[in-house]
């Protein structure tokens, strides 16, 4: 059973990812021990959605989860873990049997991950941290011999409430710990680590800013997003020129892509490629439509915050997907197969094609300014990779 269990989680989120995100990265590979304890710590910006992520990167991996996450069947489909009652939901009485339960996970070689924000916000700043995890560490047992080895995790989205958009997760410069060690102290350690790995911004509108940026230089090339997320947040001159630059594309005419008003870098591969990708897409759409406008609906009507946007747009949608499947397995088994394969191609692909449409669109709306895009962006990118 717990074999199946394994399978099915892993299979599941596999699919979900695949489908909501164009791309998952892991960066900071060398930094995660191939055995022995591990306990991940991880910034938590989008969501239940983060463990989506984080799970997909880094596994074998397990969580340490809210119980409400466990409360039905449905949403059993999607989470598994060790619960814990948040401080929120009024039960923290109720945690000592789990805590235990993680501290014997983690001494017998378990791979154990932690949010020490407790819940998620995608704002400017980090929520204060949680000492959950510093109490795992510092009641670890060494007697064995064993080290534990604490790997800070941050993950970055370049469009986190909507379909298509990359992801980065980000494994930071391991802590390893020998001996005990006084609980403040480590969580002080902790609270270190998880700050040095991902900037803080001091205002929604830096924020803005130095992420849009960032999308519009990851455009083309292989430099990675939060390089230049750092790049933009550490140094005045290069937030500066990213502001300007996008100053120069404000305007109602345009349609957005991640924020910023996108030209074709060049107009002929713009436009096979969005020919080559049109039918895909519009067949995952139109095969899934019934799923993705309640997955829309959702969203609209039930999330309060902009963290938990993309939440209820995939627990809804993937939920009746399943149901639906299970019967047009039925009815038309051969076609259902053969939809999925196309409609799974089709939202990986949705975010190029996304890409490539907004670029068409706005060339064709304003030609002239595509020499100026291109020209400008560069500029940027020659100022902020010295």
């Amino acid at each position: 059973m717990n074999l199946l269990k394994k399978y099915w989680y892993a299979g599941f989120i596999t699919l979900i990812t695949q489908v909501y995100f164009r791309k998952i990265s892991l960066y900071g590979k060398e930094n995660i021990p191939a055995c022995g304890p591990v306990l991940f710590i991880g910034l938590h910006k989008n969501g239940a959605v983060d463990g989506f992520v984080y799970h997909r990167a880094l596994s074998p991996v397990t969580f340490m989860l809210a119980a409400q996450l466990r409360r039905n069947l449905i949403v059993r489909l999607f989470f598994d873990g060790i619960e814990v009652t948040r401080d929120k939901d009024k039960g923290i009485h109720s945690n000592i049997a789990a805590l235990k339960k993680c501290i014997s996970f983690l001494e017998n070689n378990g791979r154990l991950f932690v949010f020490p924000e407790g819940t998620s916000t995608l704002g400017p700043a980090h929520l204060p941290f949680k000492e959950g995890a510093a109490i795992l560490a510092s009641r670890f047992d060494f007697s064995k011999g064993e080290k534990l080895t604490v790997v800070p995790c941050a993950v970055f989205y370049d469009d986190p409430t909507r379909l298509g958009g990359k992801v980065e997760v980000v494994a930071g410069k391991p802590l390893v710990f020998t001996q005990p060690i006084d609980r403040r102290e480590i969580h002080r350690a902790f609270t270190q680590a998880l700050e040095k790995i991902s900037p803080d911004y001091t205002s929604a509108e830096q924020q803005r800013i130095t992420q849009q940026a960032a999308a519009l230089l990851c455009l083309y090339g292989d430099t990675p997003y939060h390089t230049f997320l750092r790049k933009i947040h550490e140094d005045n001159a290069c937030y500066q020129a990213a502001a300007d630059t996008l100053a120069q594309f404000s305007t109602k005419q345009m349609w957005y892509y991640k924020g910023v008003a996108v030209f074709p870098r060049s107009v002929l591969n713009s436009l096979w490629t969005w020919l080559i990708t049109a039918p895909f897409v519009g067949y995952a759409f139109l095969w899934n439509l019934l799923p993705i406008l309640v997955g829309g609906y959702a969203s609209k009507k039930f999330a309060d915050e902009s963290n938990v946007i993309s939440l209820w747009k995939i627990i809804p949608s993937f939920t009746l997907w399943l149901l639906l499947t299970v019967v047009e397995l039925i009815v038309l088994p051969r076609l259902t197969v053969l939809s999925l394969a196309v409609s799974l191609l089709g939202f990986m692909i949705y975010g190029a094609w996304k890409k490539h449409t907004v670029s068409l669109h706005n060339y064709l709306r304003a030609p002239k300014e595509m020499k100026k895009f291109n020209q400008l962006r560069q500029e940027l990118y020659e100022k902020i990779i010295h």
